[in-house]
């Protein structure tokens, strides 16, 4: 989709940011992090593993979980429900609407 708010803006400005950076080029550099529930710390998921031929990366890059977490991105574990719950009470709102009408 289009980005069309501020806030859209702003997250992609900063996932941008971060993974266009001079950091972006160190092995230890988490492509995703979540934060931890203990330690209420950032945590990677993802780090940039220490190969270096093309078939270890293509085997590392097949084997990494085929649905993608919201975290990820930087959403929160639960976004999906968060959207669905918001799709599901914008549906509602136009049904009651359209019974008003």
């Amino acid at each position: 989709g289009r980005i069309d708010n501020r806030f859209d803006q702003e997250r992609l400005e900063a996932f941008v940011n971060k993974f266009f950076s001079a950091e972006s080029y160190s092995r230890a550099f988490p492509l995703a992090s979540k934060l931890s529930r203990d330690t209420k710390k950032m945590e990677s998921i993802i780090k940039i593993p220490d190969f270096r031929g093309f078939t270890d990366f293509y085997n590392w890059i097949k084997d990494l979980q085929e649905l993608s977490s919201p975290e990820y991105l930087g959403l929160p574990a639960n976004a999906k429900s968060l959207l669905l719950r918001e799709q599901a009470r914008r549906l509602v709102e136009v049904f009651g609407r359209l019974q008003v009408g």
